[in-house]
Parts: structure tokens; C-alpha cells; sequence
């Protein structure tokens, strides 16, 4: 779980450990939101769903599709963890290049 006294490398740590739960839990959305895309009228469309991982991280998982064919693997689909506190919420962006994942 992440709290706000972590510092960035524990965060790191631990949105990578946390990220293969998140991406179990996308492809179950992609259901929902294939009907979606096939049934919109317009384009581009968007869905947000939210999901807690068993680690206790809370995920906000957004899927996009600028046509009718762009749903499953071909969807753009964005992961951001976040963290509410009675001040502010901090938002971490998963992102992963060729060599390493990064946080943004």
C-alpha cells in the first residue's frame, strides 16, 4: 500500500510489484468496454474504471479508442495509481520504455 511517508524509490517499488495485478483486472474491463466501443456513435470514446489491488493501491485504469477497431490489444489504455490524503491526491503514471518501467 502506498502511504505519504514513502519515498520515490519505495513508491517505484511498489506500483511495479503492484502492476501485474492491474493489468489482470484491465483485461477483465476490456470486456466492457469493447460493447462500448461497438456500440458508440462517435469517436473518440473513453471509459475510466476504477480498482483497488489486493496490495490495498488504488488504480484508476482508462481506456481510449479512436475507431471501431481499436478495442483488446489495440486499445490505448493508460494505468495511474493514486493516493488521497486530507491535503492533496498524488497521482503516479505507470509507463514502461524498452528497458525499465518508469514512473511519472
Amino acid at each position: 500500500m502506498i502511504v505519504p511517508t514513502m519515498n520515490e524509490t519505495e513508491i517505484k517499488k511498489e506500483i511495479v510489484a503492484d502492476f501485474k495485478n492491474a493489468i489482470k483486472k484491465s483485461e477483465y474491463f476490456d470486456n466492457d468496454f469493447r460493447r462500448k466501443v461497438l456500440k458508440a456513435k462517435s469517436y473518440p470514446t473513453f471509459s475510466c474504471f476504477n480498482y483497488t489491488s489486493p496490495l490495498k493501491n488504488k488504480w484508476l485504469i482508462l481506456f481510449e479508442a479512436r475507431s471501431k477497431k481499436e478495442f483488446g490489444k489495440k486499445s490505448r489504455v493508460v494505468f495511474v495509481s493514486y493516493v488521497q490524503t486530507t491535503e492533496r491526491i498524488n497521482a503516479f503514471q505507470f509507463a514502461y520504455n524498452c528497458v525499465s518501467p518508469h514512473i511519472l
